[in-house]
């Protein structure tokens, strides 16, 4: 009986992928790197949480989600073509497409800093506040996609050491932080920008080696094709996964203020460890699956969708106990007097609920973007973003802003339906095309 229970939990053709493949080791390294530094936040997110007035923490979670979606540009126009160029499916252009769009990206850090020092000081941040909040998201923007660099040319060692050093950086001034009792804007924002700049010095050796060789103008003119085949339609998709994702946000941000958007991200605070990892998995995967798709190595794109579904549910799986333990048994250990918990609740269960429909079909998104099917994923998202774009909007003037959830929820679910049918479309264009 145990060795029946045992193939129902690992099945045979996983266990022997594994031991084929170093399925376990490769997934171990990239969790040990990514759950190290995700932890670290986590650690310093909680002890904010428990400490900044909700106003506050209102302010410093929108600033969050800001740069999320400023490093998600960069990702739609730089890393995700990236991971498709360092395939080899282009040839010799490929090489040099691959080099404009390293000697470009540091240029779009740099002009996104000046939207977030312009976005901070709107919401209410300081002026040095703002200052620190640009120079986090330039030297964020370039550590995530030295990261995807350094993992399309096979280098996960040098991406598991800037984990090292960014988890490192965040938990000893973190420390340093709670000792002295202090909850300032700055620090925060401050600790944080320092992680990413140490995390950057493993990786920086990717802009000099495969940035040399191709000027600034040639870059832009090399970029052109790239923003044809790929980074167009993948920006396309960025901005209506954004909308279908977070519409709420700066919705609830702009009609209810910081204060308004507290419940809200407070509550989303609790998914933030295994939400991290699934990116991680994901930036993994995507680069693994456009390398088996240029071999024609089917069977192994298979048996990488599945395990990859398997490890994100179990991750979605640990994220249902902590919220439970959160919200239910611990809610005055985690959470500040001064919150509502029945909003916090309503907002924590969707946020989950969101969040499973998410990872149902985030292996097949990967698989597209490995495919370089950026358009028909964009379509998807252009389709359900209106969904939870009006549903939000509603929900904040009608009900409150922790119902606004509720509307993500459906643009989600809409979302992932169209998403796996064109998955299935591509696939069987694909073997009619073989």
């Amino acid at each position: 009986m145990t060795g029946g229970r045992r193939r129902a939990f690992l099945p045979q053709h996983l266990v022997r992928q594994w031991a084929r493949t170093g399925d376990l080791v490769r997934y171990g390294a990239a969790l040990v790197g990514t759950a190290g530094s995700s932890g670290a936040q986590f650690i310093l997110t909680i002890a904010l949480l428990r400490r900044m007035p909700p106003d506050g923490f209102g302010r410093y979670t929108f600033l969050m989600i800001v740069s999320q979606l400023v490093w998600g540009l960069g990702g739609a126009l730089f890393a995700a073509p990236l991971a498709k160029l360092a395939a080899g499916g282009r040839g010799e252009g490929g090489a040099r497409a691959a080099k404009a769009v390293i000697r470009l990206q540091p240029w779009f850090a740099l002009a996104c800093s000046l939207i977030a020092f312009a976005v901070a000081v709107a919401i209410g941040a300081a002026a040095l506040a703002s200052f620190v909040f640009a120079l986090l998201v330039a030297s964020g923007g370039l550590r995530q996609f030295l990261r995807i660099a350094g993992y399309s040319k096979g280098r996960q060692g040098r991406v598991v050491l800037s984990d090292a050093l960014y988890t490192a950086c965040v938990l000893v001034l973190t420390g340093w932080l709670y000792w002295i009792g202090n909850q300032d804007l700055v620090l925060v924002l401050g600790i944080l920008a320092a992680a990413h700049v140490l995390g950057t010095l493993p990786l920086a050796w990717l802009i000099l080696e495969r940035g040399d060789g191709i000027g600034s103008r040639s870059a832009v003119g090399a970029y052109r094709a790239i923003w044809r085949d790929y980074a167009g339609w993948s920006l396309v998709g960025l901005i209506a996964t954004e909308t279908t994702g977070n519409a709420h946000s700066y919705i609830v941000t702009a009609i209810a203020g910081p204060m308004g958007f507290s419940a809200i991200a407070a509550s989303t605070v609790l998914s933030k460890p295994a939400t991290v990892a699934m990116n991680a998995l994901s930036e993994l995967e995507r680069a693994r699956m456009a390398r088996f798709h240029a071999e024609e190595a089917f069977d192994r794109l298979l048996s990488t969708r599945r395990l990859f579904r398997a490890m994100v549910l179990l991750l979605w799986l640990g994220t249902v106990v902590l919220t439970y333990l959160a919200l239910h048994v611990w809610p005055a250990q985690f959470f500040h007097d001064r919150y509502d918990l029945t909003a916090l609740r309503t907002a924590g269960w969707l946020w989950v609920l969101a969040m499973l429909v998410r990872c149902w079909c985030l292996p097949e998104a990967m698989e597209m973007q490995a495919r370089g099917a950026f358009d028909r994923l964009a379509s998807t998202r252009f389709i359900a973003a209106p969904i939870s774009l009006v549903g939000s909007l509603l929900a904040v003037l009608i009900a409150a802003p922790e119902w606004s959830m509720l509307a993500i929820c459906a643009g989600e679910g809409v979302s992932t339906a169209l998403l796996m049918r064109a998955f299935r479309r591509l696939g069987r264009t694909e073997s009619e095309s073989r």
